[in-house]
């Protein structure tokens, strides 16, 4: 369990390079999974389909299918 004194959350206009990083990782993936879902009208940049083809190997998939709740992603 975490409380409110072990976490640290830092403000966006900090300019960390891990919560960059973190952001060029998930905003691609949430286009993705709009667009699956029909909610997004403009297809991904060229950049975050690159980041989605990385993203696809990652994904728990049996027998080339996504399966259970949700993405799973392997580590």
């Amino acid at each position: 369990m975490l409380t409110s004194n072990k976490l640290k959350v830092k403000n966006k206009a900090n300019n960390i390079a891990g919560l960059q990083i973190a952001d060029l990782i998930a905003h691609p993936s949430r286009n993705e999974i709009l667009c699956e879902q029909q909610l997004l009208a403009n297809e991904p940049a060229q950049f975050a389909q690159q980041i989605i083809a990385i993203l696809q190997d990652k994904y728990y998939q049996r027998f080339g299918k996504i399966e259970g709740y949700g993405k799973k992603f392997i580590g």
